[in-house]
């Protein structure tokens, strides 16, 4: 990370905005490496911030990591809410083995 954050320091602001286009462009590529890139992002966010702010592409060259981001975040919570549902199953299946509820056939069948 510190080879990052030195690397972008030392960027002309000027190639700010090529270098976010050509990540984001390898992000939606490749979203596997997304852990790596994601340095290289924030690095160039945080330290090029006042450049990129005076720029009228900027909105245009970052819509697609905003999107891309949204569409993580919206993924994250729907497998969050799964992972509650089953860690309830699990429990009460494993409660039930362990004689935590009796099992009625009256009760289960429809």
């Amino acid at each position: 990370q510190r080879v990052i954050q030195a690397t972008v320091a030392r960027l002309q602001p000027v190639t700010v905005l090529a270098l976010l286009q050509k990540v984001v462009a390898k992000f939606q590529a490749r979203p596997t490496r997304s852990v790596t890139l994601v340095h290289w992002i924030r690095a160039a966010l945080t330290q090029h911030t006042s450049y990129l702010m005076s720029q009228p592409d900027v909105v245009r060259i970052l819509a697609p990591l905003y999107q891309l981001v949204e569409s993580r975040v919206s993924t994250y919570h729907k497998l969050l809410k799964l992972e509650g549902r089953l860690e309830l199953a699990l429990t009460q299946v494993t409660s039930r083995d362990a004689g935590g509820f009796s099992h009625d056939p009256a009760l289960t069948q429809h």
